[in-house]
């Protein structure tokens, strides 16, 4: 990802911003369907397929399968990005898809569908801006790390 000036470290891989985005939008659609009708299994599944890109492999993602699928359909021509901040969002999508499951076995139904609406928010951005909050705080990180670095560096 870059911004003004400012490039977050690559990982080397690449991946299809069109194939991420319709990703975010199924994952906006499922999250939207599993919050709403109290669905853990749906919500088990989505963080399944996080963890499945986020941890393992994304080649074993079936949201990603479905996209991949989609996006030879459509045939837009593909956008590369870095993978890295992709997989890190992906890594956060985990998380919090796993406290969705946690509230919603627990029966915090009201907690559940508020955290699900910020994920369905968070996927929209991706889905329809290309806009990447995890991808935000990755870049930042990164900055940190490297910041960190110089002072060790200076002292």
């Amino acid at each position: 990802m870059e911004t003004e000036g400012k490039s977050c470290p690559v990982s080397g891989n690449k991946v299809n911003e069109n194939v991420v985005r319709f990703i975010a939008a199924l994952v906006a659609a499922l999250t939207t369907l599993a919050v709403s009708n109290q669905a853990i299994w749906l919500s088990g599944f989505l963080a399944l397929d996080f963890g499945l890109r986020g941890f393992i492999a994304p080649r074993f993602s079936p949201l990603r399968f479905i996209a991949c699928q989609f996006n030879a359909l459509v045939q837009l021509p593909p956008k590369l990005v870095d993978e890295a901040p992709k997989r890190f969002a992906a890594k956060i999508g985990f998380f919090v898809v796993g406290i969705i499951v946690l509230l919603q076995v627990f029966d915090f139904q009201v907690a559940a569908f508020i955290l699900g609406s910020v994920l369905v928010l968070l996927a929209g951005l991706e889905a329809i801006l290309a806009f990447c909050v995890g991808c935000v705080l990755y870049q930042q990180l990164q900055q940190l790390k490297i910041g960190n670095r110089r002072l060790v560096v200076g002292k």
